[in-house]
């Protein structure tokens, strides 16, 4: 487990339960922030930016950003002068750009994105309809 991972799993015990992520299981809490950090230090790669999380993520997201201590455990993981909390969405007419370098950043430092959880990327929505492969 990397150190990415190891971070993501202490958020996601901490958000378990959060009246902000009702109905979710243990294990989607878990996957679902090990995604949203794993997307947050590819941010950082990338200079602060972001590509648009689904619904799913974006909650996980909110939830997390009311919890000072595990805002800090993740800032922990980012370089010096990142702020994960003011990264930036990628504009829409530049967003086609960044995304096959997001893909392979995530390849590269965490591996294939596993089927199970491509969906809550909509960039890797959109790059599987256009037939590019994730893997």
């Amino acid at each position: 487990m990397t150190e990415v991972d190891d971070c993501a799993r202490e958020v996601s015990d901490g958000l378990a339960g959060s009246r902000l992520l009702p109905c979710r299981t243990v294990e989607e809490v878990r996957t679902q922030t090990r995604e949203l950090v794993r997307g947050l230090v590819i941010a950082a790669d990338m200079g602060g930016l972001l590509l648009p999380l689904s619904p799913e993520l974006d909650r996980v997201w909110l939830a997390l950003l009311t919890e000072p201590p595990l805002c800090q455990r993740v800032q922990r993981l980012l370089p010096s002068g990142v702020d994960f909390v003011h990264v930036r969405n990628a504009p829409p007419a530049d967003l086609s750009e960044h995304l096959l370098d997001w893909v392979e950043r995530y390849r590269c430092r965490f591996g294939p994105i596993p089927p199970g959880v491509a969906h809550y990327w909509p960039a890797c929505r959109y790059l599987e309809r256009l037939g590019v492969g994730l893997s």
